[in-house]
């Protein structure tokens, strides 16, 4: 059993293996990426090839990618500090 399948959402969640398939046929212009720090420029160039238009980056890495992809960093430590500082 892998992550996917015991996760429930309110929308698709997708393994990356079928990324490239998934994002071009489902129309699917905006990402979450939650992936491992050495994995995330990796992951992220694979959904910018396959059509992605924007990235919301959870990851503690700073994403080199084009110019036209909007990306929007969050960290969940700086955010908890900031609840925690209210």
């Amino acid at each position: 059993v892998n992550r996917i399948e015991m996760m429930k959402s309110s929308f698709p969640l997708f393994a990356t293996l079928d990324l490239e398939i998934k994002v071009p046929s489902m129309k699917i212009e905006y990402a979450v990426l939650t992936v491992s720090d050495d994995r995330a420029q990796q992951i992220a160039d694979r959904l910018v090839s396959a059509g992605i238009k924007g990235i919301v980056n959870y990851t503690n890495v700073i994403l080199h990618l084009p110019k036209n992809i909007r990306v929007r960093n969050v960290s969940t430590v700086l955010i908890l500090k900031e609840m925690y500082a209210e």
